[in-house]
C-alpha cells in the first residue's frame, strides 16, 4: 500500500532540489577544467611558437605589410579609404591568392542611396559588429543585428540600410566593375550620376 499521492510528491521534492545544484556544480567543475587546460595549451603553444609579426601600434605604421602578415591595421597604408553611399569603407589588401577580399564598412544610411546593387562574380558575406540594418536580398527584407551574418549570392538584387559597422568578406577577389546598378527584379540600369 503506497502513500497518497499528495504525500509521494512532498517527499520527492526535496530529493529533485538537491539534484540540481549538484548537476550545476559539476558542470561549473568541467568548464573551470577545460577553461583551465585550453590555457595552458595556449601559453605553452605561444612559448613554443611565439608569433611572425610584432603587434601594430602607431609607431610602426609607416611599414607596408608583407602579404604572410596575418595582422593588418585599419591605419596601415596599403588599406585604401573610399566613401560609398551611406558610409565608409575600408578596403583590406587581398589575399596573396587573389581569392579573398575583405573591408570594415562604417555605415549611416542607405547602400546603394537609391534602386539596388547586384554582383555578377563575387559572392559577399556581411558580419554585423554593431547597429542595426534593414536587409532587402531580392524581394525579401530582413533585420540584422550585431553577430547576425549574411551571405548575398550571385546576380541577387540587394540593398542594406542601417546605422553601425560591419565586416565584409568577398570572394573572389573585389572588383567594383562586377557590382551593377539593378532595379529590385535585377534588371540593369545606369550608374547614377554624382549629386
Amino acid at each position: 500500500m503506497g502513500l497518497p499521492l499528495e504525500e509521494s510528491i512532498r517527499l520527492e521534492r526535496p530529493r529533485n532540489k538537491a539534484v540540481l545544484p549538484l548537476v550545476a556544480g559539476i558542470g561549473l567543475a568541467i568548464g573551470y577544467f577545460a577553461n583551465t587546460v585550453r590555457n595552458e595549451i595556449t601559453e605553452t603553444v605561444l612559448e613554443k611558437n611565439p608569433p611572425a609579426v610584432a603587434p601594430l601600434n602607431p609607431d610602426n605604421q609607416s611599414s607596408s605589410p608583407t602579404s604572410m602578415d596575418p595582422i593588418i591595421s585599419q591605419l596601415d597604408p596599403s588599406v585604401k579609404r573610399y566613401d560609398i553611399d551611406g558610409g565608409v569603407c575600408y578596403l583590406y589588401p587581398d589575399a596573396e591568392n587573389a581569392e579573398l577580399s575583405s573591408a570594415y564598412v562604417i555605415q549611416d544610411g542607405r547602400y546603394p542611396v537609391e534602386n539596388f546593387k547586384m554582383n555578377r562574380e563575387c559572392t559577399e558575406a556581411f558580419f554585423i559588429i554593431d547597429g542595426e540594418y534593414t536587409l532587402t536580398l531580392g524581394h525579401n527584407t530582413t533585420v540584422l543585428k550585431p553577430h547576425d551574418i549574411v551571405y548575398v549570392p550571385l546576380n541577387t538584387p540587394y540593398s542594406i540600410e542601417g546605422k553601425g559597422t560591419s565586416f565584409v568578406f568577398i570572394t573572389p577577389k573585389w572588383k567594383s566593375e562586377q557590382n551593377v546598378h539593378c532595379d529590385q527584379d535585377g534588371n540593369e540600369l545606369p550608374k547614377p550620376e554624382k549629386k
